[in-house]
């Protein structure tokens, strides 16, 4: 996960560095932070084109919104509705109250 810290890592390997600065040159997976998910977009679908990388993201979806279709739709992204809202676990418990906004898995595929 290129957006885990040592805090919420869930493997022994994991980005130690802001990945946001970083080149993405192998395929990767990301589960991004709400409050600056359109940087993690961006910084997804331009290294994407720029490396012909694959990179799957959890995404909370916001169709209506200019990131949404400049770099998923419009970047022919694929797609997978997540039917509900996703809950996260948190010291082995589900949270209470799930996620804010619906999900979906994004998936840029090398070419």
């Amino acid at each position: 996960d290129l957006c885990a810290t040592n805090y919420n890592k869930k493997t022994k390997f994991f980005i130690k560095q802001n990945a946001l600065t970083m080149n993405w040159r192998q395929d990767s997976w990301l589960n991004p932070p709400y409050e600056n998910v359109k940087d993690w977009i961006r910084k997804a679908y331009d290294e994407h084109r720029k490396w012909n990388v694959s990179i799957l993201a959890l995404l909370f979806v916001k169709s209506d919104t200019r990131i949404w279709h400049d770099c998923i739709l419009h970047g022919k992204a694929e797609i997978l509705f997540i039917e509900g809202r996703v809950h996260f676990w948190q010291n082995g418990k589900r949270s209470k109250n799930p996620a804010p906004y619906p999900s979906a898995f994004v998936f840029w595929r090398k070419k």
